[in-house]
């Protein structure tokens, strides 16, 4: 389905302020808390929906933003709250509404999830039917939403209040090389039974939430 796209993206990130982004802390920084040179050149692509066949994948350029300042971060808990160069209009993208409670973990477990995000670099995709698994260490849960690198960043949102509930930030090995040179998805088929070892992990929109409130524009 996807063998002709070209991988474009580092990973994701989504709007949570008119020109504020929040994304992974390591795609944005290296191993010593440094921001990456090279990422100097990066820019905030939003409409990235769809890939039209050619060598160059099709966008507009009011829609590609530059990173003016990082805001806020922390590299263990792996967030990292971005301002852009200016402010995104509405007719482009509107911010996600972030959790801002803890309901308690415990009533979340079960709960359905999808996730919008851009795996192995390729255009927005989008993922259902994940389930809330369980709390590790805090303010990480799990989810068996079926990720891959590139959805780093992503957010996992719940499928009844459409709010985000957490930001997916690692998991296990997500493919393997064929002899064909294609990537081959190891995920198993969607099981509500998965066992913790077969999910990934996402930190707390919550917990995200309370750390980059004062930046906002509520």
């Amino acid at each position: 389905r996807f063998k002709g796209e070209k991988s474009l993206c580092l990973g994701t990130a989504f709007l949570v302020d008119q020109d504020k982004i929040v994304t992974a802390w390591h795609n944005l920084f290296d191993i010593d808390s440094k921001f990456c040179d090279e990422l100097k050149e990066l820019r905030i692509l939003f409409d990235f929906d769809t890939y039209t066949t050619g060598d160059i994948p099709a966008y507009r350029r009011e829609t590609v933003f530059k990173i003016k300042e990082v805001l806020a971060f922390e590299k263990r808990k792996d967030w990292a709250l971005a301002k852009l160069d200016r402010v995104v209009p509405e007719s482009i993208a509107k911010p996600l509404q972030l959790s801002q409670s803890c309901r308690g973990h415990r009533r979340l477990i079960g709960r359905w999830q999808y996730m919008i995000g851009h795996p192995l670099g390729i255009s927005k995709t989008f993922t259902p039917n994940g389930q809330y698994m369980k709390t590790t260490k805090k303010p990480r849960f799990l989810t068996n939403l079926d990720a891959f690198g590139g959805n780093s960043g992503s957010p996992v949102i719940d499928l009844l209040n459409h709010t985000v509930e957490g930001m997916l930030i690692s998991g296990r090995y997500d493919s393997s090389s064929q002899e064909t040179g294609c990537l081959s998805d190891i995920q198993n088929p969607f099981d509500p039974c998965v066992c913790p070892s077969d999910t990934e992990t996402c930190v707390d929109a919550s917990y995200i939430y309370r750390k980059i409130k004062s930046y906002l524009n509520l």
